[in-house]
Order: structure tokens, then sequence, then C-alpha cells
């Protein structure tokens, strides 16, 4: 088996040859995953949240791997907690479609009790992805900051 590994945060993407004896159990293609990122990254590892979200009135379900970074990403986590604390991360979400942006209906069909459950491995950087902070890339490379700014709005450089 050919096995591509993607790793958006560290820009590069690599194949590598895989010989399999025996097909893999799911916890273990999940603990190979979530191994390889704590070993080699030196990520933390996070477990799965809740497929219900508690305290997220936005989400019926939790319906991607990002869902409980959520905070993160809008800037509303806590500076005192553990999640503020995270730089590089690896997860494997449990999650629940069954309608909206991520419809999987067409492909499990419309009826009242069809679902999508599935788990969603990922791996995360938070504050880390770049060597140079990117204010500094853009004020060095002019052309990128015009393509950037086109496109994204962000604090002048």
């Amino acid at each position: 088996a050919v096995v591509s590994t993607q790793s958006g945060h560290y820009g590069r993407a690599s194949i590598r040859q895989v010989t399999m004896a025996t097909p893999q159990s799911a916890a273990e293609i999940r603990k190979s995953f979530i191994d390889f990122f704590k070993d080699k990254y030196e990520h933390t590892e996070v477990h799965s949240s809740s497929v219900i979200p508690h305290d997220d009135p936005t989400l019926l379900f939790a319906n991607a791997g990002m869902n409980q970074f959520k905070p993160i990403f809008l800037g509303t986590v806590d500076p005192n907690s553990d999640m503020a604390k995270w730089k590089r991360v690896v997860n494997s979400q449990k999650c629940i479609r069954a309608g909206g942006k991520h419809n999987d209906l067409d492909d499990v069909g419309k009826d009242v009790y069809h679902h999508t459950f599935f788990e969603m491995m990922g791996n995360w950087s938070f504050g880390d992805y770049f060597k140079v902070p990117p204010r500094d890339i853009l004020s060095r490379d002019k052309p990128l900051r015009d393509i950037t700014l086109r496109f994204i709005t962000c604090p002048a450089v």
C-alpha cells in the first residue's frame, strides 16, 4: 500500500511505501497517526471532544476535527486555560454530519435515521507555523504582500 502524508503545517508532502502484513484496525491507524506527530514534531495529543458541543450553540454536532479549537481560531480562548498554551496539537475527533455545508446526505440517503459518523484526524499549529513572523515575511516580499493583501484584511505591515 502507498500512504500519502500531507502536512500543510510544515509545508511539504511526502509519499512513503508501507508494507502491511495484515490489515490494521481503526485503533491501530489512529495510534500510528497520533504517535507520528507526537514523536516526530512534538505535538500535544488532544482527545476527542464530545460529538455534541456543550458550549457552542452554533453547532448541533461536531462536524469537523477543528470544532474543539474554535476558541483559538476566533481569538476567544481564555488566556489562562491549557488551550491557550497549545502550539502544536494532534487529534482524532469523532464527528457526525447530517446536513449543512458539509452535507453527506446525498451519499447516505435522505431519511429520518441516516447520518455519517466518522473520526477526523488532524495535526494543528497555533502560532507556530512560520519560522519568521508573517508580518516580517510580508514586509520583506512586496509581490507576496500585494497578493496577500488582495485576499485578506490584516493590520498595516
